[in-house]
């Protein structure tokens, strides 16, 4: 298959060759061109399908460990390309994302992607849409980042990350997931764990009044915070 793509590349080349000879030197035809003529010559829809088979392993009677519950509609981007219109499913618990491969989703064919090949990929319920991108471990940090799929809520000056997370337990012989999010920070090059009201606020030590009176202000429990009112905080930090 490698000899095959090189000669239809050389067969490329050649007659692009060919064709700025017959033509005049202002509409002749750079490499830098002809290469991306190539990829998307040789690009396929399905070409990000590479995994193994991914597997239902929760009884649908029981809590799962998808974001939202169920399927979405989603986009991948891997290897500098865009799939979009997929139906796929992002596992919290084991942190893998799978793509139905079938016509129709009740069918069942998964397969649970490489996430080494995936550099983002975007998932879209009726309520929401997320965005995730895929990170690497971050040794540096005052936080630990372990690879894996982060959120990104929201980026300007400040960058906040969700780490969506499925727990396994057990209630009396059932299997159960319970869902939590890990909240993270990202000032400058360093990140930061705010999962509590006292962490955010320890991170602006000069500007400790002003950060509470907005907290107030909010009128919620910090850990009851909407999603919207955790981005309002954040815009409001940004500005001291």
């Amino acid at each position: 298959m490698h000899k095959l793509k090189h000669t239809i590349f050389i067969l490329l080349i050649s007659s692009l060759t060919g064709l700025s000879q017959n033509i005049q030197d202002d509409y002749s035809i750079n490499i830098d061109s002809a290469l991306i003529l190539y990829k998307k010559k040789m690009h396929h829809d399905t070409d990000y399908v590479i995994g193994r088979e991914y597997k239902i392993y929760h009884s649908y009677k029981q809590d799962n460990p998808y974001l939202n519950g169920h399927y979405g509609n989603g986009t991948i981007y891997s290897k500098g390309y865009i799939y979009d219109n997929k139906i796929i499913l992002y596992d919290m618990h084991k942190d893998v994302l799978a793509v139905n491969t079938s016509v129709k989703s009740s069918y069942n064919i998964n397969v649970e992607l490489q996430k080494v090949r995936i550099d983002s990929f975007s998932i879209e319920f009726k309520d929401r849409k997320y965005l995730f991108i895929h990170m690497k471990n971050k040794d540096e940090s005052h936080v630990q980042i372990t690879s894996g799929f982060y959120e990104i809520p929201y980026k300007e000056k400040f960058q906040l990350l969700y780490k969506h997370i499925s727990d396994k337990g057990d209630s009396e012989g059932i299997t159960t997931y319970t869902y939590r999010i890990s909240k993270i920070l990202k000032i400058d090059n360093s990140y930061y764990n705010i999962d509590s009201r006292k962490k955010f606020i320890n991170l602006f030590p000069t500007y400790k009044k002003q950060v509470k009176k907005k907290l107030r202000s909010i009128k919620t429990k910090y850990n009851k915070f909407a999603n919207t009112q955790l981005i309002d905080l954040i815009k409001f930090a940004e500005t001291l």
